[in-house]
């Protein structure tokens, strides 16, 4: 049991929507390993159709993310 307990105390989680649909938990490493361009591959989206927000702030997708952080992805809404 004390395995299990350190790998998840190592785990990082973010709570991530897409435009302003319900938050998800989303696992994303180890502490302090991952930046907001990690979990956007590891999501599988398109970083040219969104713009990021990380606890309400917009960000640069070199952003370093923490345990605990709030990732909102708005979509870009192209037209003419």
């Amino acid at each position: 049991m004390l395995k299990s307990s350190r790998i998840q105390k190592n785990r990082m989680h973010v709570s991530v929507s897409r435009d302003g649909k319900p938050a998800e938990t989303v696992g994303i490493g180890d502490s302090g390993a991952s930046t907001l361009a990690t979990l956007v591959k590891k999501m599988g989206l398109n970083e040219q159709t969104f713009f990021s927000k990380v606890n309400g702030k917009l960000v640069h997708p070199a952003t370093v993310l923490n345990d605990g952080d709030r990732v909102e992805f708005v979509g870009i809404i192209y037209g003419g």
